[in-house]
Parts: structure tokens; C-alpha cells; sequence
């Protein structure tokens, strides 16, 4: 021994010692395989060498793999950390990588699946045919449909003439190979007498579905092997669109075709969960049409696989696997791990005939467990992938008592049998009922079937069936407690229920409103309530995570579009959380009294005014003829007039305090009211907050300077305070109440405001959000009655609009165009739901032109109420459909409630506007995936709906934005003078003009068109033009400041921006993200060119018209200046361009063309919804 190496024997010993620990841990590994690493590593049997040692010490670094489903170099190139950790990769793997969910190999990983693909696809467009090598196709046949069939002679009849359909449209050479598994019944018979069709039928032995595949696989003779089931009916083009992806893709790519229910099968909630919820079965739902999914969706009721990969194979369906279960996935996995790959297509499609009921869900579940046992010990590398690992750890803790087995025998059993009633009250109930019941059942059948499959693996790994308490409780866990507790004690049979029970059940868990006097209905919303809340799964009711992970969406919502408003709401959480309490805590310790009072609402007029016809008639418009009027006698007795003291009857004459009206509205004369929708929101604004008094403020100023004329016209109030306000002596008694802002009418002029103290002649207190109250605070509390509302005639449909708010904006223009195009087709109704600020300007008057009402609750209730208003409107109003036009917090938050409490009216929802920022980022939520039709307002959102969303194309429109053509045409037509415009903005006459139109917030970023202005300063005849408000405005304002930019001018709103269109030599849009901005269509009608990032339809519009030119979005202030001066050499060509288009732009995006689009889609929405709710 030379010294150099009695220098590293404390280095080589301390390697020894860690390859022997690696050992140690790696002893279990059956990833490891000794005899396959030797046979692939001949150096390594030749020295003699342990194998495991080996890989170790040396192979693992040379890039050797240590068994057949574990790839080394997939996994260090996948997990960078792994890499540079200098520990083998299938030791990460098995110490820690499959708790983590790691992937052993590339056979799930899609990314590497879609470049291989790629690389694949090339090699296939240079190769002169898919068949180059191996067994070629016999008689000409190209394709083999392999059938195998058990018993089905009363279904074959229909299967076979869908079948004789296919055969008729087919323009390849096929064979049906019909492969029985030993029948007992006439199946084979009647397949034999078969002679319209290419048929052969093979007789087997019973031995199961598989064993019938592989002997059919070996009698095939066509070139692809189509393999399906014998309860599937194929869509006639089944064949041709499987043979046109094998030409497309090759022999390395299988085709997976989709499978649906067969529209003659009664389809319970149970299939439906099964398919599009939990995805028991199959998760087609989930899989992106025309892209490349794993094996685990290698499903043998529509699949198309080259016959070669499959003849190659020694072992084919593995007998193994002897009950129903991974059969199929586990050939697919094998077949993963030499190259194929697995293509889906919706194109290819098959219905399904198998109906299905919990009790044999639950076996099939159960079998399931056990065969991914089998599975797991056939490829150790997927335990955690099948979900065998977990309960097989769990097992280690010991087996249950007699006693827990007993207690979950119960359990599941009466947890079935109310399963069972659910889907029996769920088949003969209308859609609002079905929302609720559904939610309720997938509740259960989510942790079910997934306890059920994990009794499985624990049956095959224990060898015994007495572990369905380690099962079940691993799933139901002590949020199921008040449930188990409700059936313990219930003896409900909820089958007879009546259907007006079921509904007042459905509104009741919708608003979180408690049932009085129905004790039927009662129990059964307390039974569901107790159902939906011990989850999220697919209930209604987060859990704590999921709320505060909503709450931080929200906060980063306002954070990022509206941080002015974010401080809002923050400070009124904090202020509420102070005051309520204590204020409960006041009352109790003062003994406050409540008093109810009706929520009827009256008007009062003084017998000395000469115009209270034009008063009773306004207030009319506000809430129908029949509404109660009285007047005045003294400062504390009315008398009623008006219809009812006309019709004959004793003329009522009261205390103010006796009046049979709750609420009161007492104006000085009708030229200066408030419109009918502003008395109306005043109404709720008390009647909804249990409040004495509303305040309508005009401006969207805050809220505690209140803006009004007369303040008789601004006030409605509860009989509480009447008889203080009749005498004038409001500010001598204690009251509450809401202040509700409105737009000022037109030509009203300057009204300063005033503070509320001042304006009540007392001490007041306002919340940012408009509550007030004096100081002291009322010790009397009001409670009203559920809102009393006028009958409304109907002679159109009604659709309430949610826009979120009324801002001056692309979405809520659009919306106001549709609404006046459609006013004679529906009547709408706008109900905003956030509030807005004065910077953000409003359309809400343009609503109402349009023949829309408008309810701001967003003004006169809180978040926390909505649920409750809206179930008010809705059955005042009875809507046809409900349209959400744009998103917000709240919404997405409360999507599922929605749904619940508008289940028997659909809803068409028109949210998101890009195909990665906002709202779509909460798309795949059971709430919002489960309403009816979803309108996409450019193309790129349409393939991500249809796509990566997977909805259903025949409920997504593409509809695009609209412009009021008339008015344009108007416009252009007028006699304006370039000249007269640039002096009324005060804009240069000797320059090239580019402009920004748009609200100044992070989504529209500002501050890039402004860096493009410094970038040009030096050109003397360029001028840029900032139009626009927001909370970026400051920051805007700032830059301007801090660079000099004297080629810029900022002016924070244009009411007429058409006008500023026909002197613009340009426009620029500087988005991060759009969908198609009505600012840009609008200039295009003006042949103003246009310079955009490259986000929406843009590009594709702006190619359509050669109208501009879009760049990166990432784009540098260099590249963008680059960008910039390219387009400014095109501008001619430009201009000229969409001067000659500019009757194609009016049409295509014509208001009156896109209103159509939404009639239809409306329609659709609608059809089949009166039928199916008893209409």
C-alpha cells in the first residue's frame, strides 16, 4: 500500500459507508432489478460486480437505468434539484420522490409525451408509408374492430345497425370481429346470423372480457385494431376518423376516441358525477381535445392501435388481472414505456348503454382497488400513481376492531340508502332542486367511491374483507360527524316531498335562510345543509383553506384593478368587526327592544301642493298604480287616497304611527325627483338593512358628502322616524341608515355637497360604504317584513344583466349596445354587485336609455346580502335568464350559491376577456362550470373554452364585440371641422396625432404609451393624447411631471371619443391583455390605424382589415420604438386600406348584426328549460 492510497481511506470509507446506507434503504426497492440491469450492462456481469452496488457507486452517473420503468435521465432532467442534490435519481425516487408525487418515467409527463410527438410526427412526414416493417395487413383490410361480448343478445340488435350505419359511410376495407366470452343466452347466434355486415364471430370459453380480447387481437387481420365495446353504438364516422389520425400520425401513436351516454339511456346523477364530477369512470371532461394524454386513459371502449405495436407484444390483456380493473390501463402503461403514444380526439365518438346504480358503482370500485394491487405488483413503479401506497401504509398500523367495522357497516349502509332517495327526489324534481340534490349527492359519492376503492386494495393486500372502517374513515373524516348525527336521528322520507317544499328547500340553503311553519321542508334543509357543509369537494361550502385562499384572490384582484377600492373594503371589515359586536353587546345590556314593521311602501303628499297627480303618477313609475298613498292632515295623521280610497271603501284616516305602511316617501314636488330606479334602490336601501332612513346622494363622490336638491325628494324613511320627520325634528331622535349614490340627472349644474352631520342637523357617523348613524345609536331596532313588491306585468322575457358595475368601459358599452338593440325583445334588468368610484365614471344612465332597469345593490345592500336580495328579485321579477357579462370576487366566490338559487333559470355567463389573466383563472370551478352557455369574445378564448376548459362546443358562442353603427354613420355625416375639435381639446394643429383611450389601470398599462412618448420626443411633429381615468392617473400625471413631456396631454374623459377619433392619426394600445376593445373597432370605422399589442383578436382583426400592426406584449421600450417607427412607414398604406374596408368593419361588428348572435345564444340557453321545471 503506497502512501497516496493510505491518504484516502478515510474518503473511500466514508463512500463505502454511504453506498452501504443507499443500500440499506434501496433493500425494499423492486424498481431495482438485478437480473434486468446485468442483462442490459454485460460489463457489469463480466467483473463480476453486485449489481445493486454498481449502479450506486458508477452506473447511475453513466446514465444506466436500474430497471425498466425507471428512467434516470428523464428524472434528473425533470427535477433540476434531484441533479444537483449528487444523489442517484431512483434513491430520491423511492426515499422521497413518490410521497411527493414524482414521476418515475416519461410515460406521464406530458410535456415530454408532446415533444416526442413532434419529433416523432417529422420522422413520419419524410416516411413514405405507416406500414414499413413487421406483420403487414391480410386481405386488403386496414382496419380490425375487435368487439368482445358477454350476454348481450337483447342489446346487440340496436349495437349492430348503428354498426350497419358505419359501414355505409366507411371508405376503408374493415372486418367486425365479434369475440364471445362464452354466452349463455342467443348473443352468438344472432351475431352469426349477421350477413349485411364484414363479420366474424369467434366462440371462446368464459374467461373474461380480456382473454376474449387477446384471442380476437390474434385473429385480426387488418392493419390498425380498433378496439371497443359491445354496449357502445358508434357514430358513423367511428372508423374514418381513426384511420385519418393513423395516416396523420403513424404507428407510434394510438387514437383515443370519446364515449358519451347514449341519449335513449335515463341518466342519473350517479353517471353524471361519475363522468363529468368525480371521474370515477372515464374523464373525458378533462382531456384537451386533438392533444396527447397518459396511459391512464388508455380505455378499451374506443381505441385505435396500430396491430404490429400490439403483435409484438409477449404478453397482450393480462390474465392477472382476473376481475373487472387496470387490465387495460396496465397494457397501455406497458405499451407507454416503448414509445406509444396516446392521442385523444373528440372527433372519434361512441355512446354508451350501461346504466349504472350506487350499490353496483361500489362493487365495480371495489374491484378496481384489488386489480391496482395486481397492477402495482406487476410495475412497482406506479403504487402511489393507482393509490396503493397510502392505504398499504395505513395497513401497517393494525387491523380494525369488531366493534369500528360494525359502526361503518351502519354507517355505510344508511349513508346508501340516502344516496338512493337523492337520486329518487333528484329524477322527479326541476332544476333548481337538482343543483342542490346533485351537490349534495356528488358530496357523498366523491369520498365514497374513492373509500370503496381503497376497501379494495386493502382486501387484496390483507386477504380479508373486515377493513371497511380503515377505508371509510381515511375518506370521512370529523366534518361528517353532524351528518352521521342527522341520519342517526332522522326518520325523513324525503321520496315525498312535495315539489313546492323542495324548491322553498332549495331557496332556503341558497340564502342561508331559515324555514318557518313548513316543518317537512324545514328538516330537510337542515339535513342538506349538514350535507353540503362537511366539504368542498363539490359542494357549495369551502373549507377554512379555501376561503382564505379566496379571500387572498380577492385582495389581489383589488390589488392589482382597483387598490383605492381594496382600502375600501378593508376598512369596512375592520369597522364592522368594531362596531358589531359592541353593539350587540350594548343592546343586550340595554334591554333593546325590536319592533317589525311592514315592508310596504307609502307616498305622502300635503293637501296644500297643486301638483300631487304629477307626484302620485311618478311614484307610480316607481311602484305600481296600486301603491298607497295618503295625505297629510296634521304633522302626525294621513288619510289615504288615491285607488283604494276611490273604490268605495271606508276612507282610512290613521296615526302616522298606526299607518299599515312601513316605509314612507315624502317629497316637496315632482320636477326634481329622483328616477323611478333610484326609489326603488332607496326602498331596499331600508327595507333590506332593517334601517330607518335612505339617502339618495347624487355623484359617485364618497359617500359621506351627500349631494342632493330638496331634501323631502331625497329621503324615504321608516314609520319609526315619521312622525319626527313630518314635524321637522329628525335631528332630535336617535336613527340609522344608507346613503345611496346615483348619477346626477342631466343639466342638473353644481351642488356642493354637504357632511351628513350637516345635512341631518345632527351628529352622524358614515361608514366608507355609506351606513350612518347617530350617536347615540337607535335602541330600538327594526326588523321588515320580506319586501312586498308590485306585481309587474309581463309581455316580454326578462333577463336580469350582471355587469359587476356600471363604469365607463369596453364591457359595459358593449352591454349597453346589445340592450338597446334587443329592448323590444326582452326586458332587462342591470343589478350591479361592486361599487364604484367617481374616477371610474358611468354608463348608468345609457342602461336606462336603453330600456333597462337598473338596481344598484351594490349601493343599497352589502356582499353579505346579496344572496338574500337576489332571491327578492327574483321571484318579483321571475327572470328567463340570467346574463353575467363581467366578473368579480364576489361572483366567482359564490358561483355554486348562484347556481342553487337561480337552479330552475339558466345562465349564460360572458366573464372572461383573456385566455390567462382574470377570471378564467377560476374556471375550472364546479360553480361556474356549471352554468349553461358560455359566450367567448375572441377566438383564442374560444379554443381555450373548447380546449384546456373542456366545454362542450355546441354551449360556447363566439360573439364579438359591438358598436353602435347609427351612430358612427352619424357621426362621420355631421359637419365637423378638424380645426373646431383640436381647439375644444386643446390639441396642436401641426401634428401627427396618436391617441390612448382606455382606463388607466395596471391591465391597460399606461405608463408603456407614455414611455413611447419620451422615446419620441425629439420628433417634433409627433403629439400624444392620454384619454382616461383611473388609479394609475396619479402615477400617469407623475411621469408626465418628472420627464417634461411636453409632447403629451392628458385629459381624464371624452363623452363623445368618436368625435377625438376623426382627428387621431392613430391609436395605440399598450394592453397586457384584452379581448377585443370597442375603443379600437370604433377608430378602425374612422380608418385610424392602429399599433397594439399582441393580446385577443387584434392581431387576427387587424390582419383581416390590414388596419396596423400588434408586437409582443414582453416587447422592450427599444423593440416597441422599433415597432412604432415600422408602422409609422405603413401608416399610408394603412390609412388606405381600411378606408376602402370601412363598410366591412360597420358590418361585422354592427350592433344590430351581433345582437342576433346573443338572441341565439339566449334561446338556446332557454330551450328545454320550461319542460324540464313542470313549465
Amino acid at each position: 500500500m503506497n502512501v497516496l492510497t493510505f491518504v484516502d481511506l478515510p474518503r473511500r470509507a466514508t463512500r463505502w459507508a454511504r453506498v452501504r446506507r443507499w443500500r440499506s434503504l434501496l433493500r425494499d426497492c423492486k424498481l431495482f432489478v438485478p437480473a434486468w440491469y446485468r442483462a442490459r450492462n454485460p460489463d457489469v456481469a463480466q467483473a463480476g460486480v453486485d449489481e445493486l452496488t454498481h449502479y450506486l457507486t458508477r452506473g447511475w452517473r453513466e446514465g444506466r437505468n436500474p430497471g425498466p420503468e425507471f428512467d434516470g435521465s428523464y428524472y434528473l432532467s425533470r427535477y433540476p434539484d434531484v441533479a444537483a442534490s449528487g444523489i442517484p435519481p431512483l434513491l430520491h425516487y423511492w426515499v422521497t420522490g413518490r410521497k411527493e408525487l414524482r414521476r418515475p418515467n416519461a410515460s406521464m409527463d406530458l410535456e415530454w409525451i408532446d415533444a416526442a410527438a413532434r419529433l416523432a410526427e417529422s420522422r413520419v412526414m419524410q416516411a413514405p408509408s405507416t406500414v414499413s416493417e413487421g406483420i403487414l395487413a391480410t386481405d386488403g383490410l386496414l382496419m380490425s374492430v375487435i368487439i368482445p361480448t358477454y350476454n348481450r343478445e337483447r342489446l346487440l340488435p340496436g349495437v349492430l345497425n348503428a354498426w350497419r350505419e358505419v359501414n355505409r359511410v366507411t371508405t376503408i376495407p374493415f372486418e367486425l370481429l365479434f369475440s364471445d366470452d362464452g354466452s349463455q343466452d342467443g348473443s352468438v347466434a344472432l351475431l352469426e346470423s349477421v350477413n349485411d355486415l364484414p363479420i366474424r364471430v369467434l366462440r371462446n370459453e368464459h374467461g373474461g372480457a380480456s382473454a376474449a380480447r387477446n384471442a380476437a387481437i390474434r385473429e385480426a387481420r387488418g392493419q390498425r385494431l380498433l378496439i371497443i365495446g359491445d354496449d357502445i353504438f358508434p357514430d358513423p364516422e367511428l372508423i374514418n376518423v381513426h384511420w385519418r389520425y393513423a395516416q396523420k400520425h403513424g404507428p407510434l401513436v394510438a387514437t383515443l376516441g370519446v364515449v358519451d351516454w347514449h341519449p335513449e339511456l335515463k341518466v342519473n346523477h350517479l353517471m353524471d358525477h361519475i363522468t363529468e364530477i368525480g371521474n370515477e369512470q372515464f374523464s373525458y371532461n378533462r382531456l384537451p381535445d386533438g392533444q396527447f394524454v397518459d396511459f391512464r386513459h388508455f380505455y378499451t371502449c374506443n381505441i385505435c392501435v396500430d396491430r404490429n405495436i400490439l403483435a409484438a407484444q409477449e404478453t397482450l390483456f393480462d390474465h392477472r388481472f382476473d376481475q373487472y380493473g387496470f387490465e387495460d390501463v396496465e397494457l397501455g402503461y406497458r405499451l407507454s414505456l416503448q414509445g406509444l403514444r396516446l392521442l385523444f380526439t373528440r372527433e372519434a365518438k361512441g355512446d354508451h348503454f350501461h346504466p349504472y346504480v350506487i350499490a353496483g358503482f361500489c362493487r365495480r370500485q371495489i374491484s378496481a382497488g384489488k386489480m391496482a394491487v395486481v397492477f402495482r405488483n406487476v410495475h412497482p413503479g406506479v403504487g402511489a400513481i393507482v393509490g396503493v401506497d397510502e392505504p398499504e401504509r395505513a395497513l401497517k398500523k393494525g387491523l380494525p376492531s369488531a366493534e369500528t367495522e360494525h359502526l361503518w357497516q351502519s354507517r355505510l349502509a344508511k349513508l346508501t340508502e340516502r344516496a338512493e332517495m337523492y337520486e329518487h327526489m333528484f329524477e322527479r324534481t326541476g332544476r333548481a332542486a337538482r343543483g342542490v340534490l346533485g351537490n349534495c349527492l356528488s358530496t357523498i359519492y366523491s369520498p365514497l367511491f374513492r373509500a370503496m376503492y381503497e376497501y379494495g386494495v386493502l382486501q387484496r393486500l390483507a386477504g380479508t374483507e373486515a377493513l371497511l372502517s380503515l377505508a371509510m374513515s381515511r375518506h370521512f373524516g370529523p366534518s361528517w360527524d353532524v351528518y352521521w348525527r342527522v341520519l342517526d336521528a332522522s326518520t325523513l322520507d324525503l321520496r315525498q316531498m312535495p315539489r313546492a317544499a323542495l324548491d322553498k328547500t332549495v331557496e332556503a340553503l341558497a340564502i342561508h335562510a331559515e324555514i318557518v311553519g313548513e316543518p317537512l321542508a324545514a328538516a330537510a334543509a337542515s339535513e342538506l345543509a349538514a350535507l353540503l357543509a362537511v366539504g368542498p369537494s363539490h359542494g357549495v361550502v369551502a373549507s377554512s383553506g379555501a376561503l382564505w385562499r379566496r379571500r387572498i384572490s380577492t385582495g389581489l384582484h383589488y390589488l392589482r384593478h382597483d387598490p383605492r377600492q381594496l382600502s375600501v373594503l378593508v376598512k369596512g371589515v375592520l369597522q364592522r368587526r368594531r362596531t358589531i359586536p359592541s353593539a350587540a353587546l350594548a343592546a343586550e345590556r340595554a334591554g333593546t327592544t325590536q319592533v317589525a314593521l311592514s315592508s310596504s311602501v307609502a307616498l305622502i303628499v300635503d293637501a296644500s301642493n297643486g301638483d300631487n297627480a304629477g307626484l302620485i303618477s311618478r311614484f307610480a313609475e316607481a311602484f305600481g298604480d296600486s301603491a298607497r298613498v295618503f295625505e297629510r292632515i296634521d304633522e302626525s295623521t294621513l288619510r289615504e287616497m288615491g285607488a283604494r280610497a276611490d273604490s268605495g271603501d271606508a276612507i282610512l284616516t290613521c296615526p302616522i304611527d298606526d299607518a299599515p305602511c312601513g316605509v314612507f316617501y315624502w317629497p316637496a314636488s315632482r320636477d326634481a325627483l329622483p328616477n323611478a330606479d333610484a326609489l326603488m334602490d332607496a326602498w331596499l336601501a331600508v327595507v333590506e338593512n332593517s334601517v330607518d332612513i335612505a339617502v339618495i346622494s347624487y355623484g359617485y363622490g364618497e359617500p359621506a358628502d351627500i349631494r342632493t336638491g330638496d331634501r323631502r325628494d331625497h329621503m324615504m324613511f321608516s314609520r319609526r322616524v315619521a312622525q319626527a320627520v313630518l314635524k321637522g325634528a329628525l335631528g332630535q331622535q336617535s336613527f340609522n341608515g344608507k346613503i345611496i349614490r346615483v348619477e346626477e340627472p342631466p343639466g342638473l349644474g353644481q351642488i356642493a355637497p354637504s357632511a351628513a352631520s350637516e345635512w341631518f342637523g345632527t351628529s352622524i357617523t358614515v361608514d366608507p360604504v355609506g351606513y350612518f348613524s347617530t350617536q347615540p345609536a337607535p335602541t330600538e331596532l327594526i326588523r321588515f317584513l320580506v319586501p312586498q313588491f308590485q306585481t309587474q306585468p309581463r309581455t316580454r322575457p326578462v333577463i336580469f344583466v350582471f355587469p359587476v358595475f356600471v363604469a365607463v368601459g369596453g364591457v359595459e358599452r358593449n352591454t349597453v349596445e346589445i340592450l338597446r338593440q334587443l329592448r323590444d325583445t326582452y326586458d332587462f334588468v342591470v343589478v350591479t354587485m361592486e361599487r364604484l368610484r367617481l374616477e371610474q365614471g358611468t354608463l348608468g344612465r345609457q342602461f336606462q336609455e336603453a330600456g333597462a332597469r337598473l338596481m344598484q345593490m351594490s349601493e343599497f345592500s352589502t356582499h353579505a346580502d346579496y344572496l338574500r336580495v337576489l332571491s327578492h328579485l327574483k321571484h318579483w321579477l321571475r327572470p328567463d335568464l340570467v346574463w353575467i357579462c363581467n366578473g368579480s370576487p364576489w361572483l366567482a366566490d359564490n358561483a355554486s350559491r348562484l347556481r342553487m338559487l337561480f337552479g330552475g333559470v339558466p345562465i349564460v355567463d360572458q366573464q372572461v376577456y383573456d385566455v390567462d389573466q382574470g377570471w378564467i383563472t377560476r374556471y375550472n370551478e364546479p360553480g361556474i362550470r356549471s352554468f349553461d352557455r358560455f359566450i367567448a369574445v375572441n377566438r383564442k378564448i374560444y379554443a381555450k373554452f373548447i380546449g384546456e376548459m373542456t366545454r362542450k362546443p355546441s354551449t360556447v358562442d363566439l360573439i364579438y364585440s359591438a358598436i353602435n353603427t347609427d351612430r358612427i354613420v352619424s357621426e362621420k355625416a355631421g359637419p365637423h371641422v378638424r380645426a373646431d375639435i383640436l381647439r375644444r381639446y386643446g390639441l396642436p394643429e401641426d401634428k401627427r396625432l396618436f391617441g390612448f383611450i382606455a382606463r388607466l389601470t395596471a391591465q391597460k398599462r399606461p405608463i408603456e404609451f407614455l414611455r413611447l412618448a419620451n422615446a419620441r420626443r425629439a420628433n417634433k411633429d409627433e403629439f400624444f393624447v392620454l384619454v382616461g381615468d383611473g388609479d394609475l392617473a396619479p402615477s400617469a400625471e407623475a411621469y408626465i411631471r418628472e420627464h417634461k413631456l411636453e409632447n403629451v396631454m392628458r385629459i381624464p374623459y371624452v363623452a363623445n371619443t368618436l368625435e377625438l377619433d376623426s382627428v387621431l392619426d392613430g391609436l395605440i394600445f399598450t394592453s397586457a391583455y384584452e379581448g377585443l376593445p370597442i375603443a379600437m373597432i370604433e377608430a378602425l370605422s374612422f380608418a385610424v390605424p392602429i399599433l397594439s399589442t399582441d393580446v385577443g383578436d387584434i392581431g387576427a382583426v387587424l390582419d383581416e382589415f390590414n388596419g396596423g400592426v400588434v408586437y409582443p406584449v414582453d416587447a422592450s421600450p427599444e423593440e416597441t420604438v422599433e415597432v412604432f417607427e415600422q408602422w409609422l412607414a405603413g401608416h399610408a398604406g394603412f390609412r388606405q386600406s381600411l378606408a376602402g374596408h370601412e363598410a366591412a368593419v360597420l358590418n361585422h361588428f354592427s350592433s344590430r348584426r351581433i345582437a342576433h348572435q346573443y338572441v341565439d345564444c339566449f334561446n338556446k340557453a332557454m330551450a328545454g328549460y320550461h319542460d324540464s321545471n313542470g313549465g
